[in-house]
């Protein structure tokens, strides 16, 4: 119950419950250690393992998608270290914040991913989410003339994490702070801009 109250399920919600139920399982066990309940046990611990494990196989946890190829997103990060400077700073639009790790590059914003803690799997609306409201794109634009990033790396059009339904053009305040940059590469479908001004041998 306290994995699901939210209606939907994350990766990570199951943790909390786990270890007060193992060791509440354990006690009961210990206390009714017959063969019928042994039985029961295994077999009520082996179904969900082998229903996880098959899930598992065929689970692309990325793109959240059954049967999806895995994203190479490690070429990505390649990518983008081969063509910026380590200075340079760069922005991802999504929720992949593990690019900026990867890649060994400070991020232009104080943003480091958006709907965060949202349905994006089912194309919640913008306006729900509490890092894409009206009140954030103020503050974005104030970090791109502050730290104007070399790249602007959007995560949207490889779909990772399910950010496939927020495309840069549906926010049109974030869509105006790329005019001043041009499509430069698609990296795994992953969709890379860079600034105008600064392209040429230094990138």
């Amino acid at each position: 119950l306290s994995s699901f109250a939210s209606s939907h399920f994350f990766g990570h919600y199951f943790i909390q419950p786990v270890a007060p139920l193992s060791v509440i399982a354990a006690i009961e066990l210990d206390h009714r250690w017959q063969s019928r309940v042994r039985r029961w046990a295994i077999g009520l611990t082996a179904l969900p393992a082998i229903g996880f494990f098959g899930f598992n196989l065929v689970f692309e946890p990325l793109t959240e998608q059954l049967g999806a190829p895995v994203p190479d997103f490690p070429e990505v990060a390649d990518w983008i270290r081969q063509h910026t400077r380590h200075e340079d700073r760069i922005f991802v639009w999504g929720n992949f914040s593990p690019l900026y790790v990867l890649s060994d590059r400070l991020p232009a914003s104080r943003f480091v991913g958006f709907m965060r803690g949202a349905e994006r799997n089912r194309n919640a609306a913008p306006e729900t989410g509490w890092d894409t409201g009206p009140e954030v794109w103020p503050a974005l634009a104030a970090d791109f003339a502050d730290h104007p990033p070399a790249l602007v790396i959007d995560t949207a059009s490889a779909d990772y994490m399910s950010f496939g339904h927020y495309p840069i053009q549906r926010f049109p305040e974030v869509a105006a702070l790329l005019r001043a940059y041009e499509r430069v590469a698609v990296v795994d479908g992953v969709t890379m801009y860079a600034i105008r001004a600064t392209r040429g041998g230094s990138h």
